[in-house]
């Protein structure tokens, strides 16, 4: 895999972010903590980092789907 932990992780909770922001409407800062990031702004910045866009984004890209 050649992934550190933190980098693991931070997919794991990435990966269930994006599916909460699919399936649910949670507020995106509930998501993050529920993600189990602690501080939301710091969400914002690694969820863009992976996926090129914003929480909001991709929830509107996703509900199109």
């Amino acid at each position: 895999m050649n992934l550190t932990f933190r980098d693991y992780l931070r997919n794991i909770r990435i990966t269930h972010a994006k599916k909460l922001l699919h399936e649910t409407n949670l507020t995106v800062s509930r998501i993050a903590e529920q993600s189990g990031f602690r501080d939301t702004n710091h969400f914002f910045r690694v969820f863009k980092a992976v996926t090129g866009i914003t929480p909001k984004k991709y929830r509107q890209n996703a509900s199109m789907l």
